[in-house]
């Protein structure tokens, strides 16, 4: 029987299209969201809720240091500088750490800037507090966001332009005028316009490229968009900030000239494999670095593979960071299936973003997903996506 949580949740989400798949794959008969909907809310244990908090303000201060290319160590610098786009001043909207809760505590993974996600984590909140749930996040998200703004997307992002007409819907709520349009079609109304740059930076085009050189947001800062500030936390020429580390596994560079963590990377590469939990992962600024693409789990991978991926990150121009295999505690969350028409559990890992105020630390909102059989936690057909409480 269809529990009535359920129920609201998927008639809600009728008059919003929060996600268009990339592929072929869609809901079941029945539901009206591509992910399994569960009928509360994940009780994120109150170990992780402190930690969350004090690591999420962490966090800030820590990508608030990487904007200034004074405080770099001279190859950090100098790495930073020879992005295309870079630029000083502004600050992102926010910042959205990936936190796999473990049996050590949370660990940082990655840390996003870009809007996707943001329309379905508030989405979530504020549809579980319409059931009387007490959801994480203050609500404030807005006060970070322009007066007047366009969402603009690519074809690449136009999946999302569902979860940011819903975010433009809140802002007109807020007395803010904001639309949604597509960087192919976009004419600004007026200079005052701001764009919301939703899109990545190396989508090149005439267009885009004239885009950013509009009135835009977040700051176009391909080195705090990428993951290179998790493997500066542990390069010792950055000095050793112990909360840090205990919050991000250690993270290296992949590049000649940048400290390595074995006599050479030929060392990784003749582990046996149970002894290889690293996770090899393109470092951004290109195609391939988002939706857990460029992810590669280096101890289920044969030996030749793992070299040939080390030479080609060596070798090749594209960045990559090695990070350490940090595996997720599993937990169990209910789940309703629309084919069977039952409850069902799923004991899954979980993979929990916060959306953080960069200014200060503060959580907007939180979502969590979990996943049963893989280590990739995101947004799936077979994953539950839920909000926190």
């Amino acid at each position: 029987m269809l529990h009535e949580n359920v129920q609201h949740i998927n008639e809600a989400a009728k008059a919003v299209s929060l996600y268009r798949p990339r592929t072929s794959h869609r809901a079941p008969a029945g539901s009206n969201v591509n992910f399994r909907i569960s009928r509360e809310p994940f009780r994120l244990p109150a170990p992780y809720t402190e930690q969350m908090q004090t690591y999420s303000t962490a966090l800030a201060k820590w990508y608030r240091n990487c904007r200034q290319l004074s405080m770099l160590p001279p190859h950090w610098e100098a790495l930073a500088k020879s992005f295309d786009h870079y630029e000083l001043g502004g600050m992102h909207m926010f910042i959205r750490p990936d936190f796999l809760p473990t049996n050590e505590g949370l660990k940082c993974v990655e840390v996003e800037t870009s809007p996707f996600g943001l329309g379905l984590s508030l989405w979530l909140q504020n549809t579980y507090e319409e059931l009387g749930f007490g959801t994480v996040g203050n609500h404030l998200w807005h006060r970070n966001f322009p007066n007047d703004l366009a969402f603009v997307t690519t074809e690449h992002t136009s999946q999302y332009e569902g979860q940011l007409t819903y975010l433009a819907d809140l802002l007109q709520r807020q007395d803010k005028e904001a639309c949604v349009k597509n960087a192919a079609k976009i004419h600004l109304r007026h200079d005052s316009q701001t764009i919301y740059r939703a899109f990545y930076l190396y989508e090149h085009s005439r267009k885009i490229d004239a885009l950013l050189h509009q009135r835009h947001c977040p700051p176009s800062d391909l080195f705090v968009e990428s993951k290179l500030p998790l493997a500066l936390a542990w390069d010792d020429a950055n000095g050793a900030d112990p909360l840090l580390r205990e919050i991000i596994p250690p993270t290296w560079v992949v590049k000649h000239g940048f400290p390595c963590p074995f006599s050479s990377w030929e060392d990784l590469v003749n582990m046996p494999a149970s002894k290889r939990l690293y996770v090899l992962k393109l470092a951004g600024c290109s195609a391939g670095s988002s939706w857990s693409e460029g992810v590669h789990f280096l101890h289920k991978l044969s030996k030749e593979k793992c070299g040939k991926l080390l030479k080609d990150a060596l070798e090749g121009k594209a960045l990559y960071v090695l990070q350490k295999y940090t595996e997720s505690a599993k937990f169990s969350q209910m789940w309703f299936d629309f084919e069977s028409k039952s409850e069902k559990t799923m004991d899954g890992r979980v993979r929990l973003t916060p959306y953080v105020n960069p200014e200060n630390g503060e959580i907007f909102t939180a979502k969590v997903v979990i996943r049963a059989g893989t280590d990739r936690i995101h947004g799936a057909t077979d994953a539950v996506i839920t909000a926190v409480c």
